[in-house]
């Protein structure tokens, strides 16, 4: 179902019936900034993501690297 011009125009007129046409830019501004805080957050949350995966695989590399020069060295032995 998409939404065409006129059901669109139709929300408008509704909401400034409904919220008055001073607190509409209010609303706008709110929802702009909340949005912004959003996208921060999330992208400060993949940021740590990453980084944790990466500390992670670092990890995982050194325990094989190790296991395998232990594995080396015992079968020198």
């Amino acid at each position: 179902m998409r939404i065409g011009i006129p059901e669109i125009l139709l929300l408008i007129l509704l909401a400034v019936i409904l919220l008055g046409a001073r607190r509409i830019p209010e609303l706008g501004a709110a929802l702009g900034k909340a949005l912004r805080e959003f996208r921060k957050a999330e992208k400060g949350e993949k940021t740590s993501f990453d980084s944790e995966k990466a500390e992670n695989s670092a990890n995982k590399n050194a325990e094989n690297l190790s296991d395998s020069s232990a594995k080396n060295s015992d079968e020198k032995n």
